[in-house]
């Protein structure tokens, strides 16, 4: 697609991505990752044997963020990487929201979720966990289709 003017790739259909729902809506992922007060956003993962889906996924998240979006805001916040032994009690807040990538062996759904400062981003296989990372980039980056 071309965004500000620039061209962006994705890996998947955007028309495919775009049937993966997000709750509550696009505009609380955007409240949450574009507010001044953030400073850095951490993204975590589960091990899983087939980690290297967890590469990709926060690659793609990192990079179009950064690279395509942030610099329009003013501010560029930090991004790290943490695998956590659980999901439960994640806590993330307005200077550090979570993104939380849920790995096709543990996920039951394919979505987009947003609960409190944390994002879940969940798929049953890896062409739908794909596909929700696209559609997680879609709302954050206000891509409409």
């Amino acid at each position: 697609i071309i965004y500000n003017e620039e061209v962006v790739e994705f890996r998947n259909d955007l028309r495919k991505a775009k049937e993966i729902p997000v709750y509550p809506n696009d505009e609380a992922i955007r409240e949450i990752l574009f507010s001044n007060s953030t400073k850095e956003i951490t993204i975590a993962f589960k091990p899983a044997e087939n980690n290297s889906i967890y590469a990709i996924e926060a690659f793609e998240i990192t990079y179009k963020l950064l690279r395509y979006v942030y610099p329009s805001y003013g501010f560029l916040p930090k991004f790290r990487g943490i695998n956590v032994s659980s999901y439960d009690g994640l806590e993330g807040s307005k200077a550090n929201p979570l993104i939380i990538l849920i790995h096709p062996i543990y996920s039951n759904e394919t979505s987009v979720r947003v609960e409190d400062y944390k994002i879940f981003i969940s798929g049953v296989t890896e062409e739908e966990f794909d596909l929700a990372t696209i559609r997680f980039l879609m709302a954050a980056m206000d891509i409409k289709i």
